[in-house]
């Protein structure tokens, strides 16, 4: 008889197994609770009424940039249904003031009046579309002349002068100089009155009157006479001129953040100022030092602590600062710029060399201001999710996103609520087979199974070999 396939042995087994699986799991039901996502901070977005789908921004502010990774990976967005938002993450941008274009135009709408005192008034109307003017050219093709032009506002009750008594002039016959645009100070009313005065002049002619005197063939007496021609200045148009905005150029938007909290301390051997300072791992692409010191130039490192070694400090910027102040002369360099880096740990060293430490007031650092946009429909709620360090980064479908900006939509403004701290709960890996076969409990119990079979088996086997009759009798 075969005593491993003993009905009474295999059920044995099988609820030892069973007894063993059970047990083996215990700690995985146990553990079993609602799946939880590893976003560490999660923030309700706070989204304006929309009434068709709408383009929303999200700047991202400091907290974020302190519990996310480089590149921003760990950042997502969920609507109501905890569904996946595609967005995308731009450099905020905004236009540049400080740029402008000088665009000119003829002045098409006018009208003529010829006064009493040789003088000529222009009256100018500019059209809808067209800017205030700040000068004006008068084109036209005579040479050596001179007059007097004066510009006024037209739409003010008296008119108000927009620029002070200019002269225009061509020179030729002493120099080659000519002018013959005027600046103009800024107006209110769309009409113009220009006057320009002497609108005739005497001008001498190139050409000589001789007359001769003979008598008997005999020339008694040549005379020589200059002529004076009466000539009106003649205007083939007039050009107006004003620099306005460029409102395609734009340039980065920057936050601003004063740094008062910071080590400073003195490296006498080096001679040099060293400024230790810490951030929350926002962009920062300048960093401008606060000092009330005078007629200085000074050499500036900006570094950042290594990853590898603490004790070690990489270099990101070196730049001279310096401010003088002497008489005529005035200029001031106070800041250092770099491409754009996220850290936590910074520090500035100055080079004084022999000459005395700078006194220093406190920093100041410019920081690129990242935004999320996202299209969202009516009715839709979201809530924006981030801090992780494991998750990669999604590969939302954003052609409409970027199609829409393209076309210059301009996406609206979104609030983000306060942070709250998700509870992260580590999901334990499932039970395999093999995992189970592998229990130590398992593994005992079938061992111990197969030596109490084999023993019984070699004791039953040892009784009929006793009871067997002995041949040598």
């Amino acid at each position: 008889m075969n005593y491993l396939h003993h009905p009474l042995l295999l059920k044995a087994v099988v609820v030892v197994c069973s007894a063993c699986i059970c047990s083996a799991d215990e700690p995985a039901r146990q553990s079993q609770l609602p799946e939880v996502s590893q976003f560490r901070c999660e923030r309700p977005i706070e989204l304006p009424p929309v009434t068709q789908p709408t383009l929303i921004r999200i700047p991202f502010d400091y907290d974020l940039h302190q519990n996310t990774r480089d590149g921003w990976p760990d950042v997502q967005i969920r609507d109501q249904n905890s569904q996946a938002v595609p967005f995308i993450i731009r450099e905020a941008r905004e236009p540049d003031t400080a740029t402008t274009i000088l665009r000119e135009w003829t002045a098409d709408q006018f009208t003529l009046r010829p006064l009493d005192d040789q003088a000529l008034e222009i009256t100018v109307t500019l059209r809808p579309e067209d800017p205030q003017p700040d000068g004006l050219k008068l084109i036209t093709p005579l040479f050596d002349f001179e007059h007097r032009i004066q510009v006024f506002d037209a739409g003010s009750d008296p008119p108000v002068p927009l620029c002070e008594d200019a002269v225009i002039f061509d020179y030729s016959q002493f120099m080659d100089v000519r002018r013959t645009d005027v600046e103009l100070s800024p107006g209110t009313s769309r009409v113009l009155t220009i006057r320009v005065d002497q609108l005739t002049q005497d001008q001498q002619s190139a050409l000589t009157e001789l007359t001769r005197t003979f008598s008997h063939n005999t020339e008694t007496e040549r005379t020589e006479r200059s002529l004076r021609l009466r000539r009106a200045f003649r205007i083939d148009r007039i050009l107006l001129r004003a620099h306005v905005r460029n409102t395609n150029a734009t340039i980065p938007a920057l936050q601003f953040q004063d740094v008062t909290h910071t080590n400073v301390s003195i490296d006498s051997k080096q001679q040099q100022t060293l400024i230790r300072f810490d951030t929350q791992r926002q962009p920062v692409s300048r960093i401008t030092l606060k000092t009330s010191d005078n007629n200085f130039s000074r050499l500036v490192t900006a570094q950042i602590r290594t990853q590898e070694s603490p004790e070690q400090w990489q270099d990101i910027a070196t730049d001279t600062i310096r401010r003088f102040s002497v008489g005529k002369l005035h200029e001031e360099q106070l800041s250092l710029n770099f491409p754009q880096i996220r850290h936590t740990a910074w520090r500035l060293v100055i080079d004084n060399r022999d000459s005395p430490p700078l006194s220093l007031q406190g920093l100041n650092l410019a920081s690129p201001i990242h935004e999320a946009v996202l299209l969202v429909t009516p009715g839709q709620a979201c809530s924006l999710l981030y801090g992780d360090d494991n998750v990669a980064t999604p590969n939302h479908d954003t052609e409409a996103i970027t199609r829409a900006l393209q076309a210059g939509e301009a996406p609206v403004l979104a609030t983000t609520g306060s942070v709250r701290l998700r509870r992260i709960v580590a999901t334990p890996p499932k039970k395999s087979v093999g995992h189970v076969l592998n229990h130590p409990v398992f593994l005992s119990v079938v061992v111990a199974i197969l030596v109490v079979a084999l023993g019984t088996s070699l004791y039953k086997a040892m009784g009929k070999v006793q009871s067997l009759p002995d041949d040598s009798q």
